[in-house]
């Protein structure tokens, strides 16, 4: 297990995503990245994302087995969705899969010969990313350690901290960024929440409005994903 070697006297986390179901009546649940693990058993319902997966699977699969990533976007873009789905597609893969969450370093969990480590708010755990940038050299050749980091700052502002830890080495300078969804993928999305909503809700399903599309081409921040899910379950 390289630097996460497994210590007797404590036992290793396993590494998990939190999916959680849609409980209760607050149907803005709908809304969390967390909510409806995607079934391997059924068609892959993430909607207009098929270009950043391949870029993520084309990186975990590349001939560098040690290496970290960025994904750059604004709020509501959906980056943790993203990373979410593609640590299930790893994961059917037989990848280890999931998040560092809190202030819960690395040391806290045990890596497997395939590994893929998410931190969600890098900017906010720094002690964490530093700590698991500086364990790399330490990983077994055999292993196979992806790190993926999902941000709102940019890549300027990471290659700063990078320098000043001396680890710039495993860090991808070239970083994802999903743009806002196509007007086709934001209509798909939102009628398949309006559905998910009524369904939960047990209320018919109402018809698309007629505003929809010019408030689509109103702003291209109408396109952000959790933005066309909110209008969704506010109609």
């Amino acid at each position: 297990f390289g630097v996460l070697e497994y210590d007797a006297e404590f036992k290793k986390d396993a590494l998990k995503t939190p999916w959680r179901p849609l409980l209760g009546d607050n149907v803005t649940n709908l809304l969390s990245w967390h909510t409806d693990k995607p079934d391997p058993k059924k068609p892959r319902q993430f909607i207009g994302r098929d270009n950043e997966t391949n870029e993520l699977l084309a990186w975990a699969e590349d001939d560098n087995p040690i290496s970290a990533k960025f994904i750059i976007g604004k709020g509501g873009i959906g980056k943790s969705r993203l990373a979410a789905e593609f640590a299930e597609v790893l994961r059917n893969k037989g990848w280890e899969t999931g998040f560092l969450f809190n202030e819960r370093g690395p040391k806290n969990y045990a890596a497997s010969d395939k590994t893929l480590f998410i931190i969600d708010y890098p900017e906010e755990k720094q002690e964490v990313v530093q700590e698991l940038a500086q364990s790399l050299d330490s990983f077994s050749g055999n292993q196979r350690i992806k790190i993926l980091l999902l941000t709102r700052d940019t890549m300027n502002e990471w290659g700063q901290r990078l320098r000043q830890w001396r680890v710039g080495e495993y860090f991808e300078t070239q970083a994802v960024q999903p743009a806002v969804l196509n007007e086709t993928d934001c209509r798909e999305l939102y009628n398949r929440t309006v559905y998910r909503a009524a369904k939960y809700l047990k209320k018919n399903v109402p018809s698309i409005p007629g505003w929809l599309n010019q408030w689509l081409e109103k702003d291209k921040a109408h396109q952000r994903p959790l933005f066309v899910m909110a209008a969704a379950i506010h109609s």
